[in-house]
């Protein structure tokens, strides 16, 4: 919100005033013009009026005070107008600016019909049920428990609905259920739970009444958990059902970021995290995180969303799960056999001297599994099983980062349980096992700089992370 409120104040001064005559010019950039002209003629009333000037001091403390009052004053006007024309309503469910398109990959998604620019607000809706609290994701790796309970909120969300929400809820797209017999992890435990004699005793009015409403072969107590399953979003313990987000698609590389609770604490907004251009199509990311090697993002994601994403990020090289190149720095040069040297680690520009192993793309035919940054050296999976010695935390060198992302599994979801100096030792045992460029290392410096308000450190955290 910080960086918006800049980014609308700074944009303000840059206009000129033939912009203001030009043709197409987007509403939001007249809007600025405007209140950047207003800003100007209250500093000239200040400069030019004593009385006035007094007033304001004992307000805002001095010249610079006034000044900044009023660029967060028209930084929030900007704001506020886009976020009520980006509302979703009964009336207008696809906001101006917005369009429904299908799309040849991911059915129907939300196109854009003009442009955005960066940090503009691109859709606001209330979710149907409201925001629920809830606790973490839905995935495979969650106790039948856990999964029950989670299903047993999600059907009671449902049926706080009105008829006519429940009825565009059952009309969104669901990953659809595995077959019995071959169902496994969430798909397993939500037959087990729809067909308890229990749960149908529970929610034996929705059973009762489910032909207003379902328009599909199987049952609700089945299709609302698929439904919350596959479109939910989940923020810092809470969970939404946008209906009209649910059509915006997942990519790696977002064009766009929701957050649950903002402008109000009853709603969802997004906002546009880049430029987005008139026929762009509209995407966010599931994950909520920028740092997981390719290999963890799709793991997650079929995990919790139950597909394998193919986005231009996941079908490119991935950067995120660079480990130091076997080559450049071989194992025996190493301290104990896998670990980098000190002298590597404390001096940026002798870790340049070693490149680093890659994994390539995983679409056209001919590629390899890796290939050093450097030396240009490639590898395949067999080629990365070096045994390393007795008493290293894996058996071979390319399960190094398979420990290094388990050692920072219990905290990726929730890195405020950290310490700075747990998050610092953490760290540290990553740098000289799997270097500073794989993203479980990038993580923890991310962690550490939640962590702590001490200027040096997060100094140090921004300078690491840019």
């Amino acid at each position: 919100a910080h960086l918006r409120t800049n980014e609308a104040v700074l944009f303000a001064h840059k206009m000129g005033d033939e912009t203001c005559v030009s043709n197409g010019l987007r509403i939001d950039e007249i809007n600025r013009h405007r209140l950047a002209s207003w800003i100007c003629e209250k500093m000239k009333e200040y400069d030019t009026t004593p009385a006035f000037a007094s007033k304001q001091n004992r307000k805002h403390g001095s010249r610079d005070g006034y000044h900044l009052f009023l660029q967060t004053t028209a930084a929030k006007k900007v704001v506020d107008i886009q976020h009520k024309r980006a509302l979703s309503t009964t009336e207008q469910p696809i906001p101006n600016g917005l369009d429904v398109k299908p799309s040849a990959k991911y059915g129907n998604a939300l196109y854009a019909i003009r442009p955005f620019k960066r940090f503009d607000c691109i859709l606001v809706e209330e979710p149907a049920g409201g925001i629920v609290p809830f606790e973490g994701t839905v995935h495979d790796e969650m106790s039948r428990d856990e999964l029950h309970d989670t299903f047993r909120a999600q059907l009671d969300t449902f049926r706080s609905m009105p008829a006519s929400t429940k009825e565009r809820v059952l009309k969104m797209f669901s990953v659809p259920l595995e077959k019995k017999g071959q169902a496994s992890g969430v798909h397993c435990r939500l037959r087990e739970f729809a067909e308890d004699p229990l749960t149908r005793e529970a929610f034996a009015d929705l059973i009762n009444t489910e032909h207003q409403f379902a328009s599909t072969e199987i049952s609700v107590l089945v299709q609302v958990p698929l439904i919350f399953l596959t479109n939910a979003c989940e923020w810092q313990g809470q969970h939404a059902l946008p209906i009209v987000g649910s059509l915006i698609t997942h990519s790696c590389d977002a064009n766009a970021t929701r957050q649950v609770g903002s402008p109000s604490e009853n709603q969802v907004e997004f906002i546009a995290r880049r430029d987005i251009e008139a026929g762009e199509l509209i995407t966010i990311d599931y994950l909520g995180t920028q740092f997981w090697s390719r290999t963890q993002r799709r793991l997650y994601l079929v995990e919790s969303k139950k597909f394998l994403c193919t986005c231009s990020r996941c079908s490119a090289r991935d950067f995120e799960g660079a480990t130091v190149c076997p080559e450049c720095l071989p194992l025996s040069c190493r301290e104990q056999g896998f670990c980098l040297p000190a002298c590597v680690l404390d001096s940026p520009e002798l870790s340049k001297e070693f490149g680093h192993i890659v994994m390539q793309s995983d679409e056209g035919a001919g590629w390899a599994d890796w290939e050093c940054t450097r030396c240009e050296k490639v590898f395949s999976n067999k080629d990365l099983e070096l045994a390393l010695p007795d008493g290293a935390p894996a058996k071979t060198y390319l399960g190094l980062s398979k420990y290094a992302e388990d050692l920072v599994k219990d905290v990726m979801y929730d890195s405020t349980c950290l310490s700075v100096d747990n998050a610092s030792q953490l760290k540290k045992i990553l740098q000289m096992t799997v270097g500073n460029n794989h993203w479980a290392t990038k993580f923890l410096t991310l962690a550490t700089l939640h962590a702590t308000d001490e200027p040096k450190v997060v100094k140090e955290c921004m300078e690491e992370l840019w």
